[in-house]
């Protein structure tokens, strides 16, 4: 710990940006396509699949309106919903309420058709529109 500061080595690399971080067309390639595509797939088609499997049903059409698949959609809604209010402030309750809302129907999506493909379009779509509505491109 004498010869190599550790302790002084990391609070620098902490006070430095990340490589690329001022960079939009990174930005845009990681927020509206890296981002949603992990995920629409992590959070909608693996924990719906791991969850419905635990609670002993499957998650189908024909299943959709039943109690524990829609009990698992509303939670992993309101997660999707909590997993952003860091990223859109607490505050901000409009962009809350529609990232509930955006992760409802992706679970219904993925249901529904049976594949992630339509909620993942959805989900970079969505991104795509939340940039653009920034001021993130161009």
């Amino acid at each position: 710990s004498k010869a190599i500061p550790l302790t002084e080595v990391l609070k620098l690399l902490g006070a430095s940006a990340p490589i690329f971080s001022q960079s939009p067309s990174i930005n845009f390639i990681i927020f509206a396509l890296v981002i949603p595509i992990l995920e629409t797939y992590v959070i909608f088609c693996v924990a719906l699949d791991f969850f419905s499997s635990l609670w002993g049903t499957e998650p189908t059409r024909r299943n959709l309106f039943t109690g524990k698949i829609m009990g698992l959609i509303i939670i992993l809604s309101l997660a999707f919903l909590l997993f952003h209010s860091s990223a859109k402030g607490i505050d901000n309750e409009q962009a809350l309420i529609l990232v509930g809302i955006m992760g409802f129907i992706s679970c219904i999506l993925i249901v529904w058709f049976q594949e992630y493909r339509v909620a993942l379009m959805f989900h970079i779509t969505a991104n795509f529109l939340a940039l653009i509505s920034m001021g993130g491109i161009g």
